[in-house]
């Protein structure tokens, strides 16, 4: 079995631009038109009623901190199905080098009752290399908080971030397009590469925190607490983490898996649930 090597975890970055933008001028900022290396967003919250679109590499996109991320959270308008940011994907095109940080995604799940599978990923990303949030806050998705999807997404650094009561996970990885796969049909797909999720706080997914079909995954010194707390809408027990099939080398180290207990609909939530290749599980709490 193969043991990944930790992938070196940025610093937080203390952006200092000449000034925070508007609403208006951080969308057309963070654009395929914007201008400069970094997206500054006013403290405040904003009701997001249409997706915000990265459309350019080489970029910090960052909220304003004055006590924590939710100085500046972008909130889910009521009725509003769309991601809330996401990247526009073109096949056989990615972006480079995005840092998202300092930011609060608020699903405002409260004002967004339709069955989960209608909405988007709260966060969603397709085709993004070298891609980094750090300090972000995720809550109240009403499906799912932060989704990768393998259009070449590879390279991504969740550090110091907290995802809180999505319907659904916390974190999603699948192939493009197919969210059904067979260990027989890994080979033939594409996956998201190279992810370590470190330092971070998983709560209250209904589901696992994470699910996902990644290639080389780390998950690092993390608290998953009351996870897959109600399933829906497979009606399954099961971890509080779950890396499924298709997964190759993966390293589970140093976190700590709590709280798991019986949902309110008759299930019941272990810690470790893995399917995938080449795992190493090393000095975790269960």
């Amino acid at each position: 079995m193969r043991i990944p090597l930790l992938t070196c975890i940025p610093a937080l970055l203390l952006v200092q631009p000449a000034g925070a933008l508007t609403y208006k001028q951080f969308v057309q900022c963070v654009s395929a038109s914007g201008r400069g290396t970094v997206c500054q967003l006013d403290a405040g919250t904003y009701p997001v009623s249409a997706t915000i679109w990265v459309g350019r590499s080489n970029l910090i996109i960052t909220g304003t901190v004055v006590n924590s991320p939710q100085n500046t959270t972008l909130r889910r308008a009521a009725g509003f199905e769309g991601s809330l940011f996401g990247d526009v994907y073109v096949p056989g095109k990615t972006l480079n080098s995005v840092t998202i940080q300092n930011l609060t995604f608020d699903g405002n799940r409260a004002e967004n009752k339709l069955n989960w599978s209608v909405y988007s990923p709260d966060v969603s990303i397709f085709a993004i290399t070298n891609l980094s949030f750090l300090n972000c806050e995720f809550k109240n998705a009403p499906s799912i908080d932060l989704g990768f999807n393998a259009g070449g997404t590879a390279g991504v650094v969740v550090n110091h971030c907290s995802f809180t009561n999505p319907v659904i996970y916390g974190l999603w990885s699948d192939a493009l397009g197919d969210n059904n796969n067979t260990y027989q049909e890994c080979a033939q797909k594409r996956f998201v590469k190279n992810i370590l999720v470190a330092n971070s706080q998983f709560l209250d997914a209904g589901e696992p925190a994470i699910l996902g079909e990644i290639i080389n995954v780390q998950i690092v010194n993390n608290t998953f607490t009351n996870n897959h707390s109600y399933s829906i809408p497979f009606d399954d027990d099961g971890g509080q983490i779950d890396l499924e099939v298709c997964t190759n080398n993966a390293l589970i180290w140093r976190n700590t898996f709590q709280n798991g207990a019986a949902s309110p609909n008759g299930h019941t939530a272990g810690g470790i649930e893995l399917h995938g290749t080449n795992i190493s599980i090393i000095d975790n709490v269960v």
